[in-house]
């Protein structure tokens, strides 16, 4: 019989190999910094570490205190570490809420990284006639000028989202916005939330 192991051998290659690898990995797709699920990956994953802890604790009297303690700590740190991130989800639901009720009818939505949000809104038949500029890896400035044409020539309303969480990551695209849309009119219709109207020369065609 095979004695079991009574270690991880190579703990560090193994936290290595385990999360910090495919973590890296992801991180390359943008979408992974818009979608924290995706870095789930590191619950499993901490088990290795846990359990080289645990199996160094547990055979001592004070263990199931320690291991009480630092799951505590460990937990603290991370709510602490996670609170500011909450509040910005929070404030990004509470924005796509006031839009949602901002724009009734057929829209292009312009919204960064909220993309998805409004989306879920279209998707579920909240507001089936909006259109989702979709902002990513696929972003061209002149197939988003020509999308925004369209849809003024279609006679769809166009929307711009200012808010600043909603373009994290995509500053380049936002700058891209203002010069295709510098020479419009934009109504504010809610807080970080404009109709943008084509410039003269567009209106008169």
């Amino acid at each position: 019989m095979r004695a079991q192991p009574h270690s991880i051998p190579h703990l560090v290659w193994g936290l290595f190999c385990c999360i910090v690898l495919p973590v890296l990995i992801l991180w390359r797709d943008a979408d992974v910094q818009m979608h924290p699920r995706y870095v789930l990956l590191v619950l499993p994953a901490s088990l290795v570490l846990g359990s080289v802890l645990y199996r160094r604790w547990a055979p001592s009297g004070k263990g199931p205190v320690v291991w009480a303690v630092i799951q505590v700590l460990v937990f603290g740190l991370a709510l602490a570490a996670f609170s500011p991130f909450r509040q910005i989800q929070t404030e990004k639901m509470q924005f796509a809420r006031a839009a949602k009720n901002a724009i009734n009818g057929k829209g292009l939505i312009i919204a960064g990284n909220l993309s998805p949000v409004f989306d879920y809104y279209r998707g579920i038949g909240l507001r089936p006639e909006w259109q989702i500029l979709w902002s990513g890896w696929n972003w061209d400035a002149k197939t988003v000028e020509a999308a925004i044409h369209n849809a003024w020539a279609d006679h769809i309303p166009v929307y711009l989202s200012t808010h600043a969480p909603g373009w994290s990551y995509f500053e380049n695209e936002l700058l891209d916005l203002h010069f295709l849309l510098k020479d419009c009119k934009k109504e504010p219709i809610a807080p970080h939330l404009f109709l943008v109207h084509p410039p003269s020369w567009e209106r008169g065609r």
